[in-house]
Order: structure tokens, then sequence, then C-alpha cells
């Protein structure tokens, strides 16, 4: 409506929201006022005032299908002009066009071929002779796309547990011709499948082009008619992102080069002094790569040598794959020197937080059938947790204070071992370190922390302080004291306690493999000796319980020599291979992969047919099957069935 609440046009939406309207201001009532209905309450919005001159670009993408109308306007205060007119798709030139707009014309409508353009969103722009932009719209065009056809066949219509699967997969194009080319493929457990709304059209062609979160990408490919066409150019319109430099391309700003292409993985340092850290200019440095898992006498080893500069800096270069030891030496005229070797690599990005559409995901709606050792492994894991309540509940209810005759019980549930007790605790700590990374950490910050646990545990973690009773030092962990446990012993308070309680500072802190924080205060209970002491007095002293595991005798690192330093080198991640087991060789075991079979480059054969061959799991009865390809002559192909 305008200043006078008069109604100008109507909006009505299509999708998600998402909806278009016309209206054209008045001069001298340039302000119109936006006012939508929704739930019982009306919303204001201010839209922009119109400027007193101008062109309006008006783009119909879908009234026909090899075409696109582009139609200008202009009121009599614009002055004429020759404009360009130029659409872009991945950054490359489709279509150009000079329009003469002269002083009699307010009004141009001219058609552009788009048979041509590849699939995506294009850019359609407007300029001026400077090279500014007048106008910019993104459309979707799709119409050069040759999609493939993907079929897949299971030899059987069902499968039993732990069978072996015979599937087949065709790819043929639009001429029912076999094509060779290669694809991903993934099959997964229908029953238990964990859905993700996105493929290889929507996120390859559409999303990696626009704005914003876009909830079910793919419904705007479920159907090529009217309604889907239309709201896939509603939300470019509404989610438009210009990703490309436009100014760059009109020639308008130069092109300059910040960083070179990479040659490999840069590493960098700096030689200073033990004591006052001062850089060491001229220093030499000899380097030792060896690959780890290797035998000595199969291993491949790189030597390297190079010099400091006058702010005894050096930087060298590796193309390697999977993790290295490194040893680096300092040494001045043949002599080795006692200097501290500072590596830059304390940079790490913050942790990621998930964006919406890595949430954009269904759980299958089905009822699971859990056999009974299946419950009883659960009751297994959670009878702690419950006796902790339960005797939680008792203490409030007075109950034990007077004795309680039971009935005779025969306990038939497994107990738990060791080692299912040490994989609870460390899938319930709210921490884990790796104590060789976090000393190389704190070594290459500039600190010095000896031997020190202590330290190396405040400098890790800032929720840890020191605290001075008597001539004993304590470690404190939000307002309490911690309690160590050295690989998983319990702790005897019962003769000596500051023998048992200072047990770990024996420990060298290089013998330190791995260390895990827990918070739950039954824990802290399980691994205290004492006859005196009750778990609650426990969890009143005690605020969280670390767990120390050490290295076992014989692979303790060994600490480097004057002027030598033992680190790693972490180069390019080595490929894994998919985990599928064969159970024709191995025996039957509980089996819930959710994900039976993954692998992203299968390849078709001359007839365009590809087998593969994986196992079922415990509990799979339909295959969830999803494949995408992309050919090299840009054919795109998508298949889903469950």
């Amino acid at each position: 409506m305008d200043d006078a609440k008069q109604e100008l046009s109507q909006i009505v939406t299509l999708h998600e929201g998402k909806g278009i309207f016309t209206y054209t201001p008045v001069e001298n009532k340039r302000k119109a006022v936006a006012e939508v209905e929704y739930s019982g309450k009306k919303y204001r919005f201010d839209l922009p005032a119109g400027l007193p001159q101008g062109v309006v670009m008006e783009v119909d993408n879908l009234s026909h299908p090899d075409s696109i109308g582009i139609t200008l306007r202009k009121n009599g205060n614009t002055p004429a002009g020759v404009l360009g007119l130029v659409v872009l798709t991945g950054g490359t030139f489709q279509s150009y066009s000079i329009i003469n707009f002269a002083d009699n014309k307010k009004e141009i409508s001219f058609q552009i071929d788009k048979t041509q353009f590849p699939a995506g969103v294009s850019q359609v722009v407007l300029f001026n002779g400077k090279g500014d932009i007048l106008c910019d719209r993104l459309i979707f065009t799709g119409g050069n796309v040759d999609y493939l056809d993907i079929r897949a066949k299971t030899d059987k219509p069902s499968y039993k547990p732990y069978e072996s699967v015979d599937m087949e997969i065709s790819i043929t194009n639009n001429q029912a011709n076999p094509v060779n080319t290669t694809f991903s493929l993934s099959v997964r457990d229908g029953t238990n499948e964990v859905e993700y709304k996105h493929n290889i059209l929507t996120d390859l062609l559409l999303m990696s082009e626009i704005k914003g979160y876009v909830r079910n990408p793919s419904w705007y490919f479920e159907e090529d008619d009217d309604t889907h066409r239309a709201a896939l150019d509603l939300l470019l319109m509404v989610q438009g992102w210009r990703r490309y430099s436009w100014n760059r391309m009109a020639g308008i700003e130069p092109f300059e080069l910040q960083n070179l292409p990479e040659q490999g993985i840069e590493t960098s340092g700096q030689i200073v002094s033990m004591v006052r850290g001062i850089p060491k200019p001229d220093v030499k440095v000899d380097m030792l790569l060896q690959q780890r898992g290797e035998e000595e006498e199969q291993a491949n080893i790189f030597i390297e040598s190079f010099v400091t500069d006058k702010q005894g800096r050096f930087s060298f270069v590796s193309d390697l794959d999977g993790k290295w030891n490194m040893i680096l030496t300092v040494s001045e005229k043949g002599k080795k020197k006692d200097h501290r070797i500072l590596l830059d690599r304390l940079f790490s990005p913050e942790p990621k937080r998930y964006r919406y559409v890595d949430m954009q995901v269904n759980i299958a709606d089905n009822t699971l059938t859990i056999t009974d050792e299946e419950a009883e492994d659960e009751l297994e894991d959670d009878f702690e947790s419950f006796f902790v309540a339960y005797q939680d509940s008792l203490l409030k209810t007075g109950i034990t204070d007077k004795d309680q005759q039971l009935p005779e019980v025969t306990i038939t549930a497994k107990r738990n071992t060791k080692e299912q007790n040490i994989r609870h605790h460390r899938s319930t700590s709210i921490a884990y370190y790796d104590v060789a990374s976090e000393l190389d950490n704190i070594y290459d910050s500039g600190k010095y922390i000896g031997d020190d646990i202590h330290q190396m545990l405040i400098n890790t973690n800032d929720e840890f302080y020191i605290r001075h009773l008597g001539q004993n030092e304590f470690l404190f962990y939000k307002g309490k004291r911690v309690l160590f446990v050295v690989n998983y012993e319990r702790v005897d308070f019962s003769t000596n306690i500051n023998i048992g309680f200072f047990k770990y500072k024996t420990i060298k802190v290089q013998a330190v493999k791995s260390i895990y924080i827990n918070e739950n205060p039954s824990y802290m209970a399980q691994y205290i000796f004492h006859p005196m002491v009750s778990p609650i007095a426990i969890a009143e002293s005690f605020s969280c319980v670390v767990f120390i595991e050490t290295y076992p005798d014989g692979q303790i690192p060994v600490e480097g020599a004057k002027g030598v330093r033992k680190t790693w080198l972490e180069g390019y991640n080595a490929v894994k291979e998919f985990y599928s087991p064969n159970y024709s060789i191995l025996s039957p075991e509980p089996d819930y992969r959710r994900t039976l079979y993954w692998n992203p480059s299968v390849t078709t054969d001359e007839n365009g047919i590809a087998k593969i061959n994986f196992y079922n799991n415990s509990s799979c009865r339909n295959f969830s099957i999803s494949a995408e390809a992309v050919t090299s002559q840009g054919m795109i192909g998508v298949y889903k069935d469950r």
C-alpha cells in the first residue's frame, strides 16, 4: 500500500513462504509499505523508496523453454545511452547484447537463446558504458543437461543376515546407449537409515551458487513442471548470491594474484636460545623424516639441511602422505647447540558449527525389534547410573537408617569386564588429550614445563589450577581437588594417603600416552579404596577423575638429546578403504552397520555395467541405494531407490 494506505498490489506465496509482486512507485509518493497478515497478526515492512531515474530489468525465464525474455524500462528523467547485457554461468560468458536506449524509448523487449547454456545458475547483468552494474538477476538454466539413466538390481529379492549380496549397476544415456564412466555408490540399511535430502543436483548446480539455508532443496528437482520451475525462480530472486567479481571481469579493478599455488605442505619454524628465547641466525638445521609403521630396514627416509635467516627462521616444503616421525638437530660450526626448535603450527580453526544444511536429515520411521541379548547389553551399560539414582532415592526417604531383610536373589546378568568399564569411562569423558601432541603444542608456544604433569594440564585446560596445602602441591579443577588414576588401577588410601594419592607424580610426562577427564561422581567412587570414606564424601572432595594411560614397557618415547627435537610431520591424509566385513571368512557377530557399501569411484565397463559385492548386516531387510555420476562431457545422473 502507499502512504494513503491504498492497496497497490497483492502477494501470494508459492512455496516455502516465497512469492512475487509488482508495483510502480508514483512521483512524490515514493514510499510504500508491505503488510503481511500471518497467524492473526499483521506485520509491516517499509519498501525501498523509488529513485528519480534509472532502468528496471524484468527477466522471464519461465514462459518459453528455449529463450529468456528481457524487458527494460526507464522513465522520462533517465537520459539515453548505450547499455550492455551479458549472461554468465560459472563465471564464464554465455551471451552478450548491446542495447541502444534512445530518449524516445521507455521500454525495450527482446529474447535471448538459452538452449546452449550449461546447466546451473546463470547471472543476467545489465551495465552502462562505465562498467557499472545497473541491474542483475539470477536464473536457473537446465535445458542443456544430458541426464543419465542409472539402474540397480540384485540377484535376489531379499537377503538373510550376513549373506553375500551381488548387485549390478547399469548406466545409459538418453539414447539408451551404455556409458563408460565413474560414479559414487552407497548402499544403506533402509530400515535404520538417516536420509540426507541433498544430491549432486542440489549441491553442485544450485547450492554452490546461492546463499542462506534452503529447506529440502531436492524438492525443486522432483518434477519438471510449472510449479517447481516457478518456485526455483523465486528462490533465486530471494536468495541470490553474486559469487564472481564483476569489476574484475569488466576491467575496472585489476586482477592481482595474492598467493602463489602451493607446491606441497609448507612447514616453518624458528631457532631461539634456550633461556632468553633470542633468535639464532646462520644456524644449520638438519632434518630426518621416517615413515611411521614401517620396519626400519624398509622404511622410507628423507634427509634435508637448511640454514636459518637473520631472524633465526627456516622453512621447507614436503609432499608426503600420512604421519611421519621427524627429528630436527641444530648445530653451529659442526658442534651441536642446545637451542630450542619452535615450529609454526599452533593454528587450529574454530570448531565447526553444524549448519542447517548438515542437520537436514530424516530418520526412517520403523519399529525396531530388540533381541534379549541387545536388551541385556543396554541394561549393563545403564546399571551404574541406575544404581546411583536408586541410592539417592533411598537416602531421601530415610530407608537406609533401618535394616531391611530381602529375599534371596539370584544374579544372572553378565558382569562387566575391565575392558568394558574402561571403554565406558572413555566414552563418557568430557575431554581427551593426546599427550605427545599437547606437549608439542606447549613446546612450540615457547613454554618450558619440564617433567611436571600439573603444568602440562594447566597449559592444556584453563579449568585447572594449583593450590599449596602445607608442603604439598595439589591440582584443582572447578573449585575441587583432582583424583588421578593411573592405568585404571584403584587408589589405595587405607594405609598412607600420600603414597596412593601422589603415585601419578612418579611417572614421567613422556611416559604418558593419553589423558581422559571424567566428572561422573560414581566413577570417582569406583577408583578409591578407603574403608572409612563414603561415596558422598568422595563426590564432595573431588571435582573430576583424571585417567592417565601410559605407554607399555619398552614403548616409552626417548627424549631428544642436546640440540635434538623429536616430533612428527603431518602429511596429506592417506586414502582409506571403506570397511566391509567378509563373512565367508569371519564368524558372524552383532553387526549394526547403517552403511553396508560405499565407494566414491565405481567404474562401469564398455557395456555400461558395474558389478559389486558386499555382505549384509545382522538385521537389514531392504536396501536404500544412492548412485550419482557426472561424466567428462557434463552428463549428470542421480539414482535413489529404497
